[in-house]
């Protein structure tokens, strides 16, 4: 008897150790309210911010930060947009601090682009203009897409090295590299963020893009050279 209820002790201990490590890798981890907090230790942390052209930008780019515990599996977590009690909405942006997970909280009408703010909104993890779509398409995807009620087909027909082509409702790009522009014919523009290329077998072929009407784009653009 006294054995078992060592063991039955030994058994809770180790259960509280674990709830206060923090989560378990593999699980959702829910960052909002994050402020600058370290949120989960890990033996590995890294950002893919650090790893595209756009870096110092990262508000303004979805991001994914890749941990890994002692147990050696890994978790992405991609930034988010998360909405308050207040009624405001803030980007979560992750990135990595002496292998630790950070979520720096940032409201994106703050970010001033020309000297003006209250021109980018948080949507789908980054600061971007409020009618304008971003995200990131594996070679040969399609997705649908609403803006203001008009439906947008998107497809990333073609990746290579430094190349992409998209076809948004039926109408081509040319071969686009990263940070080119291209213009439709309904003036609306398509600017590749980043191009992500692995020529081995089973590797990823993937490429980041913002679409929308041209002067959003034109102020995206700005807030990147800000």
């Amino acid at each position: 008897m006294k054995k078992i209820i060592i063991l039955l002790s030994l058994l809770i201990v180790a259960l509280f150790v674990v709830s206060c490590n923090g989560p378990v890798a593999g699980q959702a981890i829910d960052r909002r309210g994050a402020s600058n907090q370290a949120l989960t230790t890990s033996n590995f942390c890294a950002d893919t911010d650090v790893d595209t052209a756009l870096t110092g930008k990262d508000w303004l780019v979805k991001n994914v930060v890749t941990i890994s515990t002692d147990n050696k599996i890994y978790t992405d977590i991609e930034d988010s947009c998360s909405t308050f009690s207040n009624g405001k909405t803030y980007l979560m942006e992750g990135r990595c601090s002496n292998n630790q997970y950070i979520a720096n909280q940032k409201n994106c009408g703050e970010i001033y682009v020309n000297g003006n703010n209250n021109l980018l909104v948080c949507k789908d993890g980054a600061c971007v203009p409020p009618n304008t779509i971003c995200d990131t398409l594996q070679e040969g995807e399609l997705q649908n897409y609403l803006i203001s009620g008009k439906k947008y087909e998107v497809v990333l027909s073609y990746v290579e090295n430094t190349q992409a082509k998209f076809i948004i409702n039926g109408e081509p790009t040319s071969k686009l590299q990263q940070g080119n522009t291209f213009v439709f014919q309904n003036q609306e523009v398509i600017v590749v963020n980043n191009i992500l290329y692995q020529s081995y077998a089973g590797g990823v072929h993937q490429a980041d893009f913002c679409y929308g009407p041209k002067a959003e784009i034109d102020t995206y653009l700005a807030a990147l050279k800000n």
